[in-house]
């Protein structure tokens, strides 16, 4: 099975489905396909959650206390949580409600810290830190890992640490060497396949006296906090226009007016990933949908993916992000701001709603956040609708960012 589709399960971790699906209710009499793509893809991410969630030979332990009670016959869900009881490995410490729940946790990282401590043993040490918080109301497990320029001989990974439900941790990891790539492991989460850690320079003369850390402790680093209201392509508030293209972005096999691809330079939560369609006839589109907390004056961007780190899904058929985002690729795109109404509903075609058409050239944007304009908003439900017509050669979809004027927002000060 693994073999059949393990290449294609990989695909869903970036998919409206992955995050939302629970396994207690995969129906594989309606999709057997899709339903057997999530199972292989979740059954491999909670194997190796459990397999590095418990200290020592806990997995062995579990496995070993299932085989003694019920080697050559099925058992439930029951059966298991108690064999793991026995074992001393309960299963909810790690993954929660996993089975009926389609909650994940979610992880927020700050900056990666690498520090020179004294040498021992006459071999140098290198201290390497961050803060994780787990923003969702579940636990989950994380896993600091580095590499250095001798990918062979150089590679360390930190000890598997759970975050509990809506807490911080601080992660370390001590190695002999300056890593060159750094990862943050997140196991079964809504980031999908973990987050890309940029390295800081690090300078090797300066010696810092620290308590190393190598393992996990509570923390009270949390993320700056900000007035701005952000959708992007993994957002609740965002959709397609039909169903067709929605289930195309899980698959990716046939040529789809859009598809979901990951990169490094996209803005994302969690997840870091962009919707792109090649050019069309304007009858397909994505909505980024909101309600803001207010009414009034409000600044609007739109995010294009920055930087060339794009790890483009093979198969897909369609333009790539990487030459979506490449010079003269994009086009004018034909952008909608859509004000509903109070009593009406974001996204929904109302008699009553307010367009307004935004002029918005991809070909001289730049990559990262762009101005679209400051809106006064007589209603706090709105929605940008961004279709694939264009005389370019792409539409990408990653983010719309929403920021109050006349705010603080992290290092920005507007005043009215």
């Amino acid at each position: 099975v693994d073999y059949e589709v393990g290449g294609v399960a990989e695909r869903v971790a970036t998919s409206h489905e992955f995050l939302t699906n629970q396994l207690g209710e995969l129906r594989f009499e309606d999709d057997p396909q899709g339903a057997l793509e999530m199972l292989n893809f979740k059954g491999r991410m909670l194997a190796d959650s459990l397999s590095h969630g418990w200290p020592g030979n806990g997995a062995a332990k579990l496995l070993r206390e299932v085989l003694r009670r019920h080697a050559g016959e099925a058992y439930t869900l029951e059966d298991l949580r108690t064999a793991a009881e026995v074992a001393g490995t309960p299963l909810d410490s790690v993954l929660g409600e996993w089975w009926k729940s389609a909650q994940l946790p979610g992880f927020v990282a700050s900056p990666l810290q690498i520090l020179r401590l004294t040498d021992e043993a006459q071999s140098p040490r290198y201290q390497l830190s961050l803060h994780v918080c787990n923003a969702e109301p579940v636990p989950g497990l994380v896993r600091l890992s580095c590499r250095g320029t001798d990918l062979v001989k150089q590679s360390r990974f930190s000890t598997p640490a759970p975050v509990p439900a809506n807490a911080c941790v601080e992660v370390g990891a001590i190695t002999d060497f300056v890593p060159v790539q750094a990862r943050l492991r997140t196991y079964l989460s809504r980031n999908g396949n973990g987050i890309a850690l940029a390295v800081p320079d690090v300078d090797a003369t300066r010696i810092v006296d620290v308590e190393p850390l190598q393992g996990v402790r509570d923390s009270a680093w949390r993320p700056p906090p900000s007035d701005d209201v952000v959708v992007d392509d993994l957002s609740p508030g965002f959709t397609l226009e039909d169903d067709t293209a929605s289930r195309g972005l899980r698959l990716l096999r046939r040529q789809l007016a859009w598809s979901r691809q990951e990169t490094s330079g996209a803005w994302g939560q969690y997840a870091r990933t962009a919707v792109v369609s090649e050019p069309g006839e304007g009858d397909r589109s994505a909505t980024f949908a909101t309600r803001l907390p207010r009414a009034g004056r409000w600044r609007l961007q739109y995010h294009l993916p920055e930087g060339a780190e794009i790890s483009e899904y093979e198969g897909g058929g369609g333009m790539s992000l990487r030459q979506a985002v490449a010079a003269h690729a994009l086009g004018t795109y034909d952008v909608t701001l859509v004000e509903h109404p109070e009593g009406g509903h974001g996204g929904e075609s109302e008699a009553n709603d307010k367009h307004t058409r935004i002029e918005f050239d991809g070909s001289i944007a730049e990559q990262g956040w762009n101005h679209l304009g400051d809106f006064d908003l007589q209603s706090p439900s709105v929605s940008l609708v961004v279709t694939d017509r264009t005389d370019g050669e792409a539409v990408v979809a990653d983010a719309i960012r929403w920021r109050p004027l006349g705010s603080v927002t992290g290092e920005d000060l507007t005043i009215e």
